[in-house]
């Protein structure tokens, strides 16, 4: 009889949210979980042209979802009032980034990694 060891490997996570624009740009993201006893996390931001901003890195349970909200600014160059654009994610350890951003944004890159591996 061959005997086979079970283990887990869990971790805690984070969560890094990086932006783009090609203009000066203000903006106000709003990061909140799935689980009603977690604080909501507010960062506003004065994003550079065509400089990457990583705006925040907040730790995450790999059993919840997070919800991200994006409020930007008016965009004279883009001749908007304000854009907001709103995004559900579930950690999974990698990069979201997707191909398509909606203006006055060209970049959006989410970053899903862990601190502390324990077996």
């Amino acid at each position: 009889m061959i005997g086979i060891k079970m283990f887990q490997v869990n971790c805690s996570g984070f969560l890094e949210l990086h932006l783009q624009s090609p203009y000066d740009q203000s903006a106000i993201v709003n990061i909140s979980s799935s689980e009603k006893s977690e604080k909501s996390r507010v960062v506003k931001v004065k994003l550079q042209p065509s400089i990457p901003l990583n705006v925040t890195r907040i730790p995450v349970n790999f059993n919840r979802t997070y919800n991200v909200t994006i409020k930007c600014g008016a965009s004279k160059e883009e001749g908007l009032t304000e854009t907001t654009i709103v995004s559900s994610v579930t950690p999974r350890l990698g990069l979201l980034s997707p191909a398509a951003v909606a203006r006055p944004l060209n970049g959006i890159r989410i970053v899903v990694g862990c601190d502390e591996w324990v077996l």
